[in-house]
């Protein structure tokens, strides 16, 4: 991320905000796994792979300066939160809301690209 940021392709505000979402959400699967069952967990655990892969695609797309993909990484985030939702558990909210912030990120950046 450091790239990102010398470059100037994104803010230090904009880096750290995201790596603080992702890492909080990551935390809590780790912090909260005894609360879900077998299935629930394997969902988390596909979520936080989900996000790794989020997080090295934006590093990637953002080096190539190439923004096409960025709705791409707002659908996806869009499926997992739907996702998030269909399972109906108070211990997901939480979880959810935090990706939806993310996604709203991604969306900012898109319309800052293209104004």
């Amino acid at each position: 991320m450091k790239y990102l940021i010398l470059h100037g392709i994104v803010s230090y505000s904009f880096v750290f905000e995201l790596d603080k979402k992702i890492n909080g959400i990551k935390d809590r699967y780790k912090s909260q796994k005894h609360l879900f069952n077998s299935s629930d967990i394997q969902f988390l655990e596909k979520s936080e792979a989900f996000l790794n892969l989020v997080e090295r695609c934006l590093e990637y797309k953002l080096k190539k300066s190439d923004y096409y993909g960025l709705e791409f990484i707002v659908s996806d985030l869009e499926k997992i939160s739907k996702e998030i939702e269909k399972l109906n558990d108070w211990n997901f909210r939480p979880i959810r809301n935090e990706i939806q912030e993310i996604r709203n990120y991604f969306i900012d950046l898109d319309r800052s690209d293209s104004e």
